[in-house]
C-alpha cells in the first residue's frame, strides 16, 4: 500500500517564520554579534551616538583606543558597541575630564574589559569631584591593579603600531573650568591626522594655540569641542586646526542648541565638512593612511 505524504505543518511553518523575524528585529536592536574584522592596513574611528554625551572608539591593526564612554545611562550600550564588534581589549582609554556625560560609562567599560593603559587628566587637588559616577570610576580601577593608570602629560608620546598618540593638553594644573582639565589628544595615521579635545574651552584652546606649533594643531580630522559649544571652537583654533571634517557628537533636540551657531560658522570658515549624530546616528570614518572617508 502506498505511504501516503505528509501534510506540511502550517502552524509549524509560522511559529518559526515568527521567531526568525523575532530573531531578526532583536539582531537589528541590539547588533550584529559577529567578530567584527576591519580592512587590513586601515584605522577606524567610531564616533558612538550616545545622544548629549561623547565616546569615540579607534579600532587598528596593533591596538584598540577608547575616548571616553559615554553617561550613565548609555554606559550598557557602549558595552555592548563593544562586545558586537568582538573587542575584548583596549591599549589605551582616555577618559578626558570628570563631567558624568564622558566618564559615566567609565566604570562599567573598566570592569568589563581587559584595559592595558587608563589616561586620565590630572586634577587640582581643589577640583577633584566627589561625584557618585567619579567615585565608581576610580573603584573600577583599584579593582583592575595590571591597568596602567596615567595621568595626562603634554607633550607624552605613545605608539600603537602604526598609530602614534601624543598628548597636547591640558597644559595648567588649576582651571575655574573643569571642562579645561580636559585631556587633548593628537592622532596620526600615516598622512592622516585627528584631534580630540573633550571638553576644552577657550581657555584650554588659547593655550594650545600659545603653546604649540601649528603643526601639532593641524588636523585633517576634528571632533567638535564641548559637543559643538559656543565657548569652545573659536574661529582662532579652528583655523589652526583646519580640519576637512568634522564629527559633533550631540543629543536630537537637545537644550544646550549643539552644535551652537557659532561654532557651525568656524567650521563653514574652514569649509569643513561637518557631521552629527544627532542626525547620522553612530557615525564611522577610515582611513588608509592617505584619506579619510566616511563609511
Amino acid at each position: 500500500m502506498a505511504r501516503r505524504k505528509k501534510k506540511p505543518n502550517i502552524l509549524l511553518s509560522l511559529i518559526l517564520l515568527i521567531l526568525l523575524a523575532i530573531g531578526a528585529w532583536r539582531g537589528g536592536l541590539l547588533g550584529d554579534t559577529r567578530t567584527y574584522e576591519p580592512v587590513e592596513g586601515t584605522l577606524e574611528v567610531h564616533i558612538v551616538d550616545v545622544e548629549q554625551a561623547d565616546c569615540t572608539l579607534m579600532i587598528g591593526e596593533a591596538g584598540n583606543v577608547l575616548i571616553d564612554a559615554g553617561d550613565v545611562e548609555t554606559a550598557d550600550e557602549v558595552a555592548q558597541y563593544l562586545r558586537n564588534l568582538g573587542i575584548t581589549r583596549l591599549e589605551y582609554a582616555i577618559f578626558t575630564h570628570p563631567d558624568a556625560d564622558h566618564i559615566g560609562g567609565a566604570a562599567t567599560v573598566i570592569s568589563n574589559f581587559d584595559i592595558a593603559n587608563v589616561i586620565l587628566p590630572g586634577l587640582h587637588e581643589s577640583d577633584v569631584p566627589t561625584t557618585k559616577v567619579y567615585a565608581k570610576m576610580i573603584a573600577a580601577l583599584e579593582q583592575k591593579p595590571e591597568t596602567n593608570v596615567i595621568p595626562a602629560t603634554p607633550g607624552e608620546i605613545c605608539q600603537i603600531g602604526e598609530l602614534k598618540m601624543k598628548i597636547l593638553a591640558p597644559l595648567s594644573e588649576n582651571y575655574s573650568n573643569i571642562n579645561d582639565y580636559s585631556v587633548v589628544a593628537r592622532f596620526d595615521f600615516g598622512a592622516t591626522s585627528f584631534l580630540f579635545t573633550g571638553d576644552a574651552l577657550e581657555k584650554s584652546e588659547g593655550e594650545m594655540l600659545e603653546r604649540h606649533p601649528a603643526s601639532e594643531l593641524r588636523a585633517d580630522f576634528f571632533q567638535a569641542g564641548h559637543h559643538g559649544a559656543k565657548n569652545a571652537n573659536t574661529p582662532e583654533f579652528i583655523r589652526a586646526v583646519s580640519p576637512k571634517i568634522v564629527a559633533v557628537s550631540c543629543g536630537a533636540d537637545n537644550k544646550y542648541g549643539h552644535p551652537t551657531k557659532e561654532a557651525l560658522a568656524s567650521f563653514a570658515a574652514v569649509s569643513a565638512t561637518v557631521y552629527r549624530t544627532d542626525e547620522l546616528g553612530t557615525m564611522v570614518f577610515v582611513s588608509d593612511g592617505e584619506e579619510i572617508v566616511k563609511k
